[in-house]
């Protein structure tokens, strides 16, 4: 029968217990003999023996041990000891970064977390502390053999770290897991810019297709350089036609930011030749408004299926990237056109980050190729696409 005992020159209680092979052990327990009475520690010294008796009979689980360990910290410290299973710790750093990041960063996390989670199957239960870096380097390597591309997989090991990183700050692990990882390299296709002449081509296979909405968008694309989601997620309150300043105004989705961007006259004209709307909230593209931009029947495909149309069909898939096709020109492309264009006309750098939107003068110029009235100059340098026609209807 387990029992406690004091031994000279140490504070600790000590327990007497047999180990699974019926040895008799002695070990300390981490309680002081001057803050816990013996009484309280032979309460210790049973509970081990029991938990013996049942790693013996191999009915032992995780969680008796973590409540015990648990239980001996409590009345040493007066503090309960906090467990964390790796899917709880993630399910709970998701939940507190609701709150403060947008939509599209969630889905990110949520992706990056779920997918982790499924690699780890079983051992998702498994205590945070026990995770190692074979465990997220594994996880990376797994996401390139289903052909995801290396940037991909270092941006889900970047989303990692985060989670981690906060554990490890809070005392709840030693190091963290997903830290120390050179990221994977791959030669990626540079995204080419269109001339004016080329744009002008996929609005003339927009048009001759009935894509009404398409060929606004192209022109939005061309001639505020913002990207395919705030375009087809425009609505008329975004739009100030009226006034001596003519503009667009939204919030960035990816970004949050603000921008107002001039409107071009031919964009301008574009826009005038559309059925009015009495309600504001109206979306500019009812068929491209709420759609994704990947997957199969994502906007980005269908604007390939038009750049097909325009004789572009040799751009859709060059190079590749962990096993997937990429395309050199996109309708992202439309960006790197608006700013490349300012750029060779001399427009300053600050103005052109100002337009689009662009975080950092690092993240602009993977743009480049080679307040109100100077944006209004800016936006003055682009080219005219060419005649624009009223619209009869809206093609879906």
């Amino acid at each position: 029968m387990a029992s406690v005992h004091s031994k000279k020159g140490s504070p600790y209680w000590y327990v007497w217990y047999r180990d699974i092979n019926g040895r008799q052990r002695s070990k300390p327990t981490g309680l002081r003999v001057g803050d816990v009475p013996k009484a309280k520690a032979a309460e210790v010294a049973r509970e081990m023996e029991r938990l013996m008796g049942k790693a013996k009979r191999g009915s032992l689980t995780a969680d008796m041990a973590r409540e015990f360990v648990s239980e001996i910290f409590e009345i040493s410290s007066g503090e309960k000891l906090l467990f964390y299973s790796v899917e709880k710790w993630l399910a709970d750093w998701l939940e507190t970064k609701a709150a403060s990041k947008t939509k599209t960063t969630m889905s990110s996390y949520r992706v990056a977390v779920a997918g982790f989670l499924a690699h780890l199957g079983a051992r998702r239960g498994i205590n945070l502390e026990l995770l190692t870096s074979h465990d997220v380097t594994t996880y990376r390597d797994a996401l390139v053999r289903t052909k995801r591309s290396p940037q991909t997989a270092n941006g889900y090991v970047k989303i990692l770290r985060m989670p981690f990183d906060v554990a490890r700050k809070k005392g709840l692990i030693a190091s963290n897991p997903a830290e120390g990882f050179d990221p994977l390299t791959s030669d990626k296709v540079e995204r080419s810019a269109f001339t004016a002449e080329q744009v002008g081509s996929i609005v003339a296979a927009a048009e001759s297709a009935g894509l009404c909405e398409w060929v606004g968008a192209i022109y939005f694309g061309f001639y505020t350089g913002q990207r395919l989601s705030d375009i087809a997620n425009l609505r008329w309150e975004n739009i100030e036609l009226a006034a001596s300043f003519p503009h667009l105004r939204l919030t960035q989705r990816k970004t949050r930011r603000t921008v107002v961007v001039p409107l071009a006259p031919t964009l301008s004209a574009w826009l005038l030749a559309q059925p009015a709307s009495d309600d504001p909230r109206t979306f500019l593209f009812p068929s491209l408004a709420g759609r994704g931009t990947g997957g199969d029947g994502g906007l980005s495909t269908r604007f390939s299926a038009i750049m097909g149309k325009a004789g572009f069909a040799e751009d859709l898939a060059r190079g590749a990237e962990g096993g997937r096709k990429l395309a050199a020109r996109s309708f992202h492309s439309l960006r790197h056109t608006f700013t490349s264009i300012m750029a060779n006309e001399g427009v300053a750098e600050e103005i052109r980050q100002k337009l689009t939107g662009h975080a950092s003068a690092e993240v602009h110029r993977s743009y480049t190729h080679h307040e109100l009235g100077t944006l209004r100059k800016a936006v003055d340098v682009l080219p005219a696409l060419g005649a624009v026609r009223p619209s009869k209807k809206r093609a879906k």
